[in-house]
């Protein structure tokens, strides 16, 4: 009788006992793959933001230098990084001073900045929210614009003044 062989019923077990481990092993596995993709570690040489090291991005990316301006979108206003620390921008904390100021070169004052650092290539943004501080005479302090891991980042900062509102991104390659 086949129902009575004690084999069979064995081999049965042995195989439900590997369908249901490759069922909880599987997602674990693959979890483990995607999350190493993302991994703050690399191998490549050092170097960021364009600064002549050897560590390059596969995006173009700005070359940090005091006063790097980007235009907004529509031309509203001009976004000049004034000062980042550390400079060029790294990994984890950074923050940064940035000058804002209207299309006809008037300083701007009173906005709303809102800064959304994320890395497109990996589909993440940062681990932290960026507080904008107006320091007057459109000076802006971005604190933290935290760079989690090493690649490319990019940071749009969103000018709003009144019923005007405008994206500038600056785009920076950070070494690990």
């Amino acid at each position: 009788m086949a129902g009575s062989n004690p084999l069979c019923a064995c081999h049965w077990r042995a195989n439900r006992a590997l369908r249901l481990a490759s069922r909880l092993l599987l997602p674990l596995g693959i979890s483990g793959l995607v999350l190493a993709g993302c991994s703050s570690d690399s191998t490549d040489n050092e170097g960021s933001g364009g600064t002549g090291s050897t560590y390059t991005c596969t995006h173009a990316t700005d070359t940090y230098e005091v006063g790097l301006s980007k235009m907004t979108g529509k031309g509203m206003f001009e976004l000049m990084l004034m000062d980042a620390d550390p400079a060029p921008p790294a990994k984890k904390e950074n923050t940064w001073m940035v000058h804002v100021k209207d299309a006809d070169g008037n300083d701007v004052a009173g906005a709303t900045l809102t800064v959304n650092p994320n890395m497109p290539e990996h589909g993440h943004g940062s681990t932290q929210t960026t507080t904008v501080t107006d320091m007057g005479d459109g000076m802006y302090e971005l604190k933290p614009v935290y760079l989690q891991m090493a690649g490319y980042w990019a940071v749009p900062i969103t000018v709003t003044m009144g019923t005007d509102t405008d994206t500038a991104q600056f785009d920076f390659c950070v070494a690990p």
